[in-house]
């Protein structure tokens, strides 16, 4: 049996709204919930990729992951891992693929087969530096000048990104062998 493919998905402006500071500032984007509720029933795990560096507490994080688990439950969609950035991952600047790496490793998952969706171009270079398929900028981002040697796309939103994630070889990438 072959690791299942994941979905790393950067909270703010993919998963959220914002960059909500306590749970109660908490709103999903619209369609996001009914986007992964349709990938996890066809196995693909999900992982919310968030920075722990903007002075939030442990606890408020955890509040705001629980909070994020809780309405993605009410419609029927769940998240596999809240992965967030260290202080020590930021400090050598964008986002890094150890990030998707480490989770990636703790849910055995093929990153060959996974994808980002973020929302700038350094979110498209830490899925090419771990080995993705690919990955979705949305809310407007601009692709990286560069070929990174993976399929980037772009989509309006979170609910959006389904339609544009094919893989260089085609076929759908959430049932690929």
């Amino acid at each position: 049996m072959s690791a299942r493919s994941g979905l790393f998905l950067w909270r703010a402006g993919v998963l959220t709204g914002g960059d909500p500071r306590s749970a109660a500032e908490v709103e999903l984007c619209a369609g996001a919930a009914a986007t992964l509720a349709r990938l996890a029933a066809r196995g693909v795990a999900v992982v919310v990729c968030a920075p722990t560096a903007t002075g939030l507490d442990a606890a408020t994080a955890g509040a705001i992951s629980a909070r994020i688990n809780a309405l993605l439950a009410a419609a029927g969609a769940q998240v596999d891992l809240h992965q967030d950035y260290a202080a020590a991952d930021l400090r050598l600047g964008p986002p890094r693929p150890a990030l998707i790496l480490r989770a990636a490793r703790t849910l055995a998952l093929d990153l060959a087969r996974s994808w980002v969706i973020g929302t700038d171009a350094d979110h498209a270079r830490a899925a090419a530096q771990a080995g993705c398929a690919g990955a979705v900028l949305v809310g407007g981002a601009l692709p990286p000048a560069d070929d990174l040697g993976i399929v980037v796309a772009a989509a309006i939103d979170l609910a959006d990104a389904p339609r544009v994630m094919v893989p260089r070889a085609g076929g759908c990438w959430h049932d690929a062998p």
